[in-house]
C-alpha cells in the first residue's frame, strides 16, 4: 500500500507537506465516512513533525473535510468559534 500524498492536495508553496507523516502511510484515514471514527488519523497526526502547519493550512484555506493537523472538521469548527468569542485575530493554532 502506498501513502498517501498531500502535496497532491497542497500548493506547492507549503514545503512542510513532504514532511507530514501521513506521506509514509496508506489508508481513507483522514477523509473518514460520516459516522466513522477519526481516531486512526489522528494516531498518526499525533507522531507527526508538521501537524502544527497542517491544522493552519485546513483553518487557513477552510477546508471543510477530513482530519488535518490531528483535528477533525467539527474539531477545527469549535476551535474557530472560540477563537472568535475571544476577539483573537491570530494565528488560530497560536495558543
Amino acid at each position: 500500500m502506498t501513502g498517501f500524498d498531500p502535496s497532491s492536495i497542497i500548493p506547492p508553496a507549503q514545503e512542510w507537506a513532504a514532511d507530514a507523516a501521513c506521506a509514509e502511510v496508506g489508508g481513507d484515514f483522514w477523509h473518514p465516512d460520516r459516522g466513522e471514527p477519526t481516531a486512526p488519523g489522528k494516531r498518526i497526526c499525533a507522531r507527526c513533525p508538521v501537524r502544527v502547519e497542517c491544522l493552519q493550512h485546513a483553518l487557513d484555506n477552510d477546508e471543510q473535510h477530513g482530519t488535518w493537523g490531528g483535528m477533525s472538521e467539527g474539531e477545527r469548527r469549535r476551535l474557530i468559534r472560540r477563537r472568535r468569542a475571544k476577539g483573537d485575530s491570530a494565528a488560530v493554532v497560536a495558543a
